[in-house]
């Protein structure tokens, strides 16, 4: 009993001690304290409202004041980026774009871009990705609605890269309609002379121009004088046709269409296409038109070797929708001379091969003969004017039966074919003229007297290369009185042929010359009927007109002919 006695009041003690720790700890001033320093603080705070906000209210404020200014500034600042990276819409050389989507695939120069919804794009647009100045074209879609293009132009320091944002000018190429005499253009119908940019109400056009009205073209035959002896006799060029310029490397095809364009009327316009052209060549040929006056009244429009192929591509329809400006708005007739046409079938491959298409015959395009008739079908005479066209065709290893030749062949009015044994001869320029033909050959377009001389002029020399295979095999002794009088006037007609361009006096040292078609008949009469017979043929080289054999003494140039050459008597 006294045990558990002990223990209760032991347990009361205990308990008795907890409830006074208990009241002790709920009586401690700590809370009173904190009451009486809030509230001493509050009216503190009333005397000094400024110290008051910023304690009391801070930890309540503070959430509601960081994110307000933090929404606003990021929709602002998502909004200034639109504005610089992707704009509604901006202007650039004549081009207006807008946001089209962004690039999903690279494959070398060919992109795949994923279109937004609200956005729209068609074949051939143009494309530009802004802030890398890189142009495109749209070549095709596939069956998600994303848009294949291949590069155009771009800048060499830019590369393409995933997500790169995509703008549309709904439009394809644009060029000037005026304001392009004495200017260098590119691919893009942006000028790249150094002479600043065109004036700013100039207009522009595109260049997926629809083709001419059949019932408005002009099928009416009209000779073209070029001022050349062996193209106006042999191959007269109709005005408003087509001329292609056939050799391989090194056999004058540009020298030949440079003297072309310096023969140019001055009161017509004059279009440099240049496809695939060096730089080198490209330099030469402005500065050279420059020094001769030639460059006011010629536009260029270049896609340099080094250039992609969708430039190379594009270049020829650049010009040609220029001389078509000349044509139906200046009412001018124009000249297009594209150098080298082949380079544009090149280009054609070249892009074909990107784009994954299954290449034809000689690895060719699928598409060359529908897209070398978009080219040749523009370029025609109307109520308006004329285009006459020259365009030189590189032949590989001097192959006139290339798919690529052919494909040109079929458009052709007059062929021109360059001889490189010609060439190697010093015969210039190196036409060939039984391989060389025209439409207009015929006497209702050229007249009895120009058709008849021809024709002579042709035979004597098919007779001189029957002949100088003979005089090759056993000597000039096998060949007959006769025979000997027609070989020596094809050697005759031969140097005759040739003549001193304007272009190449600065070279040569001789002065060049123009001879009027009517002229070029006459004298060439008088040489098939065998009036100068007796004199050397070398006296006939790089004349112009017989007044100039008739102005030198011919007593000591008699001569004769001892076996493969000639000596004076």
């Amino acid at each position: 009993m006294a045990n558990s006695t002990t223990k209760k009041t032991a347990a009361k003690k205990t308990t008795a001690k907890k409830t006074t720790t208990k009241k002790a700890a709920a009586k401690k001033p700590v809370a009173k304290k904190a009451t009486t320093k809030k509230a001493t603080t509050k009216k503190a705070a009333a005397k000094k409202p400024v110290a008051k906000r910023p304690v009391a209210k801070r930890p309540a404020v503070r959430p509601t004041v960081a994110k307000r200014p933090t929404s606003s500034t990021s929709k602002n600042h998502a909004s200034k980026l639109a504005k610089i990276f992707v704009p509604e819409e901006f202007d650039i050389n004549g081009y207006t774009f807008k946001k089209l989507g962004s690039i999903i695939k690279v494959d070398g120069y060919v992109c795949t871009i994923k279109i937004d919804p609200k956005a729209k794009a068609g074949l051939n647009d143009i494309l530009i990705i802004k802030n890398k100045q890189i142009f495109l074209q749209i070549d095709s879609f596939d069956e998600s609605g994303n848009a294949l293009a291949f590069v155009v132009y771009a800048n060499t320091m830019t590369t393409i890269e995933l997500n790169d944002i995509v703008n549309t000018s709904n439009s394809n190429i644009k060029v000037p309609t005026t304001s392009f005499n004495g200017r260098v253009f590119n691919a893009m119908g942006i000028p790249v002379d150094g002479k600043g940019a065109l004036p700013a109400k100039t207009k522009y056009i595109s260049i997926d121009k629809k083709e001419s009205d059949i019932h408005a073209i002009n099928t009416e035959y009209k000779l073209h004088e070029t001022g050349i002896k062996i193209i106006d006799l042999i191959c007269p060029i109709l005005t408003g046709g087509k001329a292609g310029l056939f050799g391989g490397a090194g056999v004058g095809k540009t020298v030949l269409i440079q003297e072309l364009i310096n023969n140019t009327p001055k009161e017509e316009q004059a279009i440099f296409i240049g496809v695939g052209e060096r730089t080198r060549e490209g330099l030469e040929l402005v500065q050279e038109m420059e020094m001769t006056g030639v460059l006011e009244k010629t536009a260029l429009v270049f896609a340099q070797m080094s250039d992609l192929p969708g430039a190379r591509f594009n270049i020829a329809k650049v010009g040609i929708t220029m001389a078509e400006c000349v044509r139906d708005i200046n009412k001018v007739n124009s000249f297009v001379f594209i150098d080298s046409i082949f380079r544009f079938v090149q280009a054609g491959m070249e892009l074909s091969g990107q784009l994954g298409k299954t290449a034809s015959l000689g690895g060719y395009q699928p598409t060359l003969s529908k897209e070398m008739g978009s080219i040749q079908s523009r370029i025609n005479s109307t109520k308006n004017g004329s285009i006459t066209s020259f365009q030189s065709v590189f032949l590989p290893a001097d192959d006139i039966t290339d798919p690529s030749a052919i494909s040109i062949f079929t458009h052709l009015d007059s062929k021109i074919v360059l001889d490189r044994n010609k060439a190697a001869q010093g015969y210039y320029p190196a036409i060939n003229p039984l391989a060389s033909t025209s439409r207009l050959f015929d006497k209702k377009y050229i007249g009895e007297k120009h058709y008849n001389t021809a024709n002579e002029v042709i035979r004597i020399l098919k007779l001189h290369e029957d002949l100088q295979s003979i005089c090759d095999m056993m000597g000039i002794d096998a060949l007959s009185p006769e025979e000997r009088n027609l070989f020596k006037r094809g050697n005759i007609i031969k140097a005759f042929l040739t003549q001193p361009f304007n272009v190449t006096q600065v070279f040569t040292g001789v002065k060049g010359v123009r001879v009027p078609i009517e002229r070029v008949v006459d004298d060439f009469s008088r040489i098939v009927s065998g009036e100068f017979d007796d004199l050397d043929p070398s006296l006939f080289m790089y004349k112009g007109t017989l007044d100039e054999i008739a102005q030198l003494d011919v007593s000591l140039t008699k001569t004769v002919v001892i076996g493969m050459g000639n000596i004076n008597e």
